[in-house]
């Protein structure tokens, strides 16, 4: 679906549109430092890596193959809605790994950065039905290249599960601000929204006090920068690096109980 200058006026006047369109537009300007390490940061992430099967089936085989038979049966249903809906917004992630943590750590809170479709977002919610607790919130902003992007945010979540979602719509800065002062603490963070250092950077520092010990995240395409290596060095706890679908995600969780 081509971007018409119709589509990009209408937006335009969406309220706040404008000034998350220019703080991103300015993070990217002052980034540029930072974005010519992505080629050494590929090279570090590739040396770093295993493939996500065999990370996660060494973690726990039995729910690997439960994840497997989810992500069958969801894939499917997904790629059906999406040729229904007739629209593109992207890819949906490392949605697999997600279905796996949240039923491996059981986590109450779940906070996410990106939701598009929602690929991550049904994963994450399948996983917290079948552990019949906790609740997910999810940080967007409508696609400014669809005509009427707020009904397909999201469009991937089953209706049954949208009693444990809470969809905030008016960016990161504001919308990481709002979910600071909804819950008392994170138990599972999922990076998937703005990939430059300084955004990525920029919010997680909004949430850094609900962050606790046990609290685990997982940050897609950390091969743009080296925001997840320094990361990793900062805060010292055990990480891991896997690749999946040609991208590489990276994991922090005491969970996994190694460096």
């Amino acid at each position: 679906m081509k971007t018409t200058i119709r589509t990009l006026l209408r937006n335009a006047r969406r309220p706040g549109y404008l000034g998350v369109m220019g703080r991103k537009a300015l993070r990217r300007m002052t980034d540029r430092r930072f974005a010519r390490h992505a080629p050494a940061a590929r090279l570090w992430a590739a040396s770093q890596a295993q493939p996500l099967e065999s990370f996660l089936s060494e973690l726990d085989a039995e729910l690997w193959n439960e994840t497997q038979e989810f992500a069958r049966a969801f894939r499917d249903r997904a790629r059906l809605r999406l040729s229904q809906a007739n629209v593109s917004m992207g890819g949906g992630g490392a949605w697999p790994l997600l279905y796996f943590i949240v039923r491996h750590l059981r986590p109450s809170v779940v906070v996410e950065t990106g939701v598009a479709a929602g690929w991550s977002s049904a994963a994450i919610l399948g996983a917290l039905e079948h552990n019949e607790n906790g609740e997910l919130h999810s940080s967007d902003f409508p696609y400014f290249r669809l005509e009427d992007p707020e009904p397909h945010i999201g469009l991937l979540v089953p209706p049954e599960l949208k009693s444990r979602w809470h969809l905030y719509l008016k960016g990161d800065d504001r919308n990481l601000s709002e979910i600071a002062r909804a819950v008392t603490h994170i138990d599972l963070v999922h990076y998937d929204s703005d990939k430059s250092y300084i955004g990525r950077r920029t919010a997680m520092e909004r949430i850094r006090r609900l962050i606790h010990p046990g609290t685990a995240a997982v940050f897609d395409d950390i091969e743009d920068n080296f925001h997840f290596r320094d990361s990793t060095m900062e805060i010292n706890s055990p990480h891991a690096v896997c690749e999946f679908e040609g991208k590489f995600v990276g994991i922090i969780g005491s969970f996994l109980g190694r460096s």
